[in-house]
């Protein structure tokens, strides 16, 4: 596996990230993404790698087929450790809107699009580092279509439920789209929609994790809560390619 970077154009290996599944199950795990059991060390040394760099020039072609892995930290445990320092917060332009991505303890954690020109945290100054710095340039490259998934280090921060609804999520690849409905039917109940819809909904890292690939039952674009709703939906669904409809032609 190769961690990308599309804004220094190299690629940065990731053999050696051996992660360790924590000790409870995690039914909503994500095929292809690793799971690890401390946010310290194992993700310490992912944001080094993505902030160095190694290895020679990749082409555009490489960056649209990279199929990487991200790495899911779990939940900080509650207490005083968990706010000992300031979260990290970055924003930045995108075609959609102001961007701002949260950090805390070497895991991005939230990411907000601009509503009616607001973020969550305008009041508070930025607090840059090599992990915002990484998720910066990897959404810049998701606009600039030349990235289809994101190698970072992602704290899903939920219920258990919202949890398995996010790292289903993450099963749906770039340009392709699902239903609630079949998003509760990973979970034995196709009738589950309403509760999916609510965890989707939910969503603390939106694009990252991307709950805009989610369909009506009749592949129409229902409601979306990010930036300025449904219009930034369609835009999203637009720039991956992805066909919707408003009509009821059931979604094949």
């Amino acid at each position: 596996m190769s961690l990308l970077s599309p804004a220094s154009g190299t690629h940065t290996d990731s053999h050696d990230l051996h992660a360790t599944a924590p000790s409870e199950a995690s039914p909503g795990r994500a095929e292809g993404s690793v799971i690890v059991s401390s946010p310290t060390a194992q993700t310490r040394r992912l944001v080094h790698n993505l902030e160095v760099g190694r290895g020679s020039d990749t082409s555009r072609a490489s960056y649209r087929d990279a199929m990487t892995d991200l790495v899911l930290v779990p939940p900080l445990p509650p207490g005083p450790a968990a706010d000992d320092e300031p979260p990290g917060l970055v924003r930045f332009d995108s075609p959609v809107g102001r961007i701002e991505i949260v950090s805390r303890h070497f895991a991005v954690e939230a990411l907000a699009i601009e509503h009616r020109g607001v973020l969550p945290h305008d009041h508070l100054p930025e607090r840059p580092d090599s992990l915002l710095d990484a998720a910066r340039r990897q959404v810049d490259g998701y606009f600039n279509g030349v990235r289809t998934r994101f190698d970072l280090p992602l704290r899903l921060v939920g219920s258990s439920f919202q949890r398995s609804v996010w790292s289903a999520l993450l099963e749906v690849e770039w340009g392709s789209a699902t239903t609630y409905g079949r998003l509760g039917g990973t979970f034995g109940n196709p009738r589950a929609g309403r509760a999916v819809g609510g965890a989707v909904a939910a969503n603390p890292l939106p694009l990252l994790v991307p709950c805009h690939r989610v369909l009506g039952r009749t592949g129409g674009v229902t409601g979306y809560t990010v930036g300025s709703g449904v219009e930034t939906k369609k835009w999203l669904l637009r720039h991956e390619g992805i066909a919707f409809r408003d009509g009821p032609v059931p979604l094949d």
